[in-house]
């Protein structure tokens, strides 16, 4: 097994799009994203909270719950 050097790695770069519910998020990753395929980059795109079970859960109670119960 070779050990890559920190000269080996690829370099990438994470950007987080933050905001409240309804500004625009999804739109502006989903241009980005295009943006930067359409440039040749490998592109990646999340989102929080996931489309899962716990994911939705957090979505619906994001309104009314804060703080460490939210989390």
């Amino acid at each position: 097994m070779k050990l890559r050097s920190s000269s080996d790695r690829q370099h990438g770069l994470f950007v987080s799009v933050d905001g409240p519910g309804g500004a625009g998020k999804t739109t502006i990753v989903r241009h980005l994203a295009q943006m930067l395929v359409a440039s040749g980059e490998h592109v990646h795109v999340t989102a929080e909270p996931s489309t899962s079970a716990i994911g939705q859960l957090a979505s619906e109670l994001t309104p009314t719950v804060t703080g460490h119960a939210l989390a």
